[in-house]
């Protein structure tokens, strides 16, 4: 059954805080023919099925659980299944441009999953007498703006922490890479973590495993010392931090796709010695 649920909340505007203006269940489907254009915002809650989201440029799919918002002044549509139920609160005011402002809401970052445990709360809007609708309206919007703070600030902090302890687990090998004892646990406990979480953390930020990263720091300094005329491959080994000259070799080949006594005799040659 198709059915629509809106309460029309009573205005006291107030122009430098929230102004809630309706809270509205929507059960019928939506076409993305039909093109939006309001002066106001509005905080979505999908309740269950899903939809496609396009708004200015940008196309989202949108499932149960997900949250999302429209903006004043953006033009918007909704291709919904048959079975899509949403609720929305529309909302205005000087309060509003700051929290959106603050979690970043643009376009192109307006959809956020996993909120499936605001189902009660939303649902709770229902619950209430026309004259209580503001009230329970703007208490359910605040809280989902926090919910969505707390995701977003939470997940930028363990991207923070991850990257630190990243750029200080490079500077110790470009620090310290000629030292043969330089491995995984070394600079873990040099850094304080675990090997296995700072081996995780390292490929996270920088996208390379921490042993081909000392390698490439290596192999770098190991052609540079051959640009400078250094031409005893043990010599040079040593000088990188490798103890097996045999073991250098390879490690050279693999990134230079040439061994290092060829990649030797090629400097020789392009400078005419």
């Amino acid at each position: 059954m198709e059915y629509n649920v809106c309460h029309f909340v009573p205005r006291q505007p107030c122009h430098d805080q929230i102004n809630i203006l309706h809270f509205v269940l929507e059960t019928k489907p939506q076409s993305a023919d039909t093109v939006h254009r309001q002066a106001h915002y509005a905080l979505y809650y999908v309740a269950q099925g899903h939809g496609r989201l396009h708004i200015a440029q940008h196309t989202y799919d949108v499932h149960t659980g997900d949250m999302f918002f429209t903006l004043p002044a953006v033009s918007w549509s909704l291709e919904s299944d048959e079975d899509m139920h949403f609720f929305y609160i529309s909302f205005l005011g000087v309060r509003a441009n700051a929290l959106t402002d603050q979690l970043g809401v643009n376009p192109a970052n307006c959809v956020y999953s996993g909120f499936m445990h605001l189902d009660a709360l939303w649902r709770s809007g229902l619950d209430v007498c026309q004259e209580a609708s503001g009230l329970r309206s703007e208490g359910i919007l605040l809280y989902a703006f926090s919910e969505i703070a707390r995701l977003r600030f939470t997940s930028n902090a363990e991207e923070k922490r991850t990257m630190n302890a990243a750029i200080i687990a490079r500077k110790y090998v470009d620090d310290h890479f000629a030292e043969p004892g330089l491995t995984l646990e070394s600079a873990g406990r040099h850094c304080g973590y675990h090997p296995k979480y700072l081996s995780a953390m390292f490929t996270k930020a920088f996208h390379i495993r921490f042993s081909d990263y000392l390698n490439t720091i290596r192999i770098q300094h190991a052609c540079v010392l051959m640009e400078q005329g250094m031409a005893c491959i043990k010599d040079i080994a040593g000088m990188c931090g490798y103890t097996d000259a045999m073991y250098f070799s390879r490690v050279f080949k693999k990134h230079m796709r040439v061994s290092p006594k060829e990649h030797c005799a090629e400097l020789r040659r392009s400078s005419g010695t």
